[in-house]
């Protein structure tokens, strides 16, 4: 009878366990219904281990968002993008975890419940990633606004330096200085590094970045697959999905206690390399055959 008893007892403490894992859930807030977004949930679902509801901003009707998220009480809010982070910084009493946000640390003030991953690979990663693609490369430059890049820009330099790769750098603090900056640049460089910045990535800039690449046969190497489509020779990126599940693995950790909250924003593991093969002929560049296999191919 004790021996029946001990496993009666024993049964229930495991099914109260896992009906009290059921009801925990993960609070997914996104603005709008994007793939990428899409994506980053369905590689959050596929590794996490509790149950996530979801709330879309754009379709709230005009409804108070926080009274909501109070009303569902999730354990954990998985932020989507700017727009939703901005929408939840508020929140004190629950982790937020943000996904897919460039610039988080612009609306953020010090909230010691919010962590995230993010989408800004770190320089030596990169530039170890850009050698591996163009064994010839020496020489790499790059114009910045020091508001939105200066700090990228320091550990850049640190690390082509570490590397031996000379390291131009051209603070841009008005629209018209960008041309100038770009054009100054032929004949000392092998690739121009397109950062996402704002003194880059507007439209004007990025095609006339594009023509300069194409006169002078200097390669562009970005941050996203976008602009490889546009005329860049290759892009280091992070990859929705892949996001999605290194947040999963992630607060099934915070949750889980095995783990704590870090409130600085956390490298992404995994990285997509994109090059334009016709970009790679044109511009009569040396590309690694065996770093062409890894990538993803655009033609």
């Amino acid at each position: 009878m004790a021996i029946r008893s001990l496993l009666t007892s024993v049964l229930f403490i495991i099914l109260a366990g896992g009906a009290a894992m059921a009801e925990q859930v993960v609070l997914s807030v996104q603005s709008v219904t994007v793939p990428p977004y899409e994506a980053a949930v369905s590689g959050f679902k596929a590794v996490s281990q509790f149950e996530t509801k979801r709330i879309v901003l754009s379709e709230m009707g005009g409804m108070d968002v926080n009274k909501k998220i109070k009303q569902i009480r999730p354990r954990l809010i998985l932020a989507l993008g700017m727009d939703a982070l901005s929408t939840v910084k508020v929140i004190r009493n629950v982790p937020v975890f943000y996904l897919m946000v460039l610039n988080p640390t612009s609306v953020l003030q010090g909230q010691n419940n919010i962590s995230g991953i993010s989408m800004i690979i770190p320089a030596e990663r990169q530039l170890k990633l850009f050698s591996a693609v163009l064994p010839d490369l020496r020489k790499v430059g790059c114009i910045f606004d020091p508001e939105d890049s200066g700090n990228f820009v320091k550990k850049a330099r640190e690390a082509a330096a570490k590397m031996g790769i000379e390291f131009f750098a051209t603070e841009v603090l008005s629209a018209k200085d960008i041309s100038p900056s770009i054009e100054d640049m032929a004949g000392k460089i092998d690739a121009f590094w397109m950062l996402p910045d704002r003194s880059v990535i507007k439209q004007e800039a990025i095609e006339f970045l594009v023509l300069f690449s194409i006169e002078t046969k200097i390669p562009i190497i970005t941050f996203s697959e976008k602009y490889v489509e546009m005329g860049a020779l290759m892009s280091i990126s992070t990859d929705p999905s892949l996001l999605g599940c290194q947040a999963g693995r992630m607060t099934n950790a915070i949750l889980g206690g095995t783990d704590p909250l870090q409130t600085k924003p956390i490298d992404p593991i995994d990285v997509s390399v994109s090059i334009n093969m016709k970009i790679v002929k044109k511009l009569n560049v040396t590309v690694d055959e065996k770093a062409i296999q890894k990538a993803k191919v655009i033609d």
